[in-house]
């Protein structure tokens, strides 16, 4: 999924917004107060008023939310597809190939 995500961005990367200084600090800063708070709340979660614990089993899932910000903050970066159709016919099938992937590893019985 972040492979889709990443040719997406750089596809689209010229018409993304470009940010003054004021706006990237407010976006750096949210993506930072998220991160901490999210952090936080894991450890909260997992040491159950225990120390000497850490925050283990971080996944991806809980920083979907600043995704989109991270992406407004990705300089133009100048690259180019020969064939933006087979890109997206690409980005379609490594989507596909994830929900594909993902029902696999739940359904079939792991040794």
């Amino acid at each position: 999924m972040t492979n889709s995500f990443t040719l997406l961005v750089l596809m689209n990367n010229e018409i993304l917004p470009r940010l003054s200084k004021a706006d990237v600090t407010i976006t750096v800063l949210t993506i930072l107060g998220y991160s901490a708070a999210a952090f936080a709340a894991l450890y909260a979660t997992y040491s159950l008023g225990e120390l000497g614990h850490y925050v283990d089993g971080i996944q991806s899932r809980y920083f979907i939310p600043v995704v989109p910000l991270l992406a407004l903050l990705i300089p133009k970066l100048g690259v180019s597809f020969a064939n933006r159709e087979k890109t997206k016919s690409f980005v379609i099938g490594l989507v596909l190939w994830t929900y594909v992937a993902m029902t696999l590893v739940h359904v079939l019985p792991i040794p």
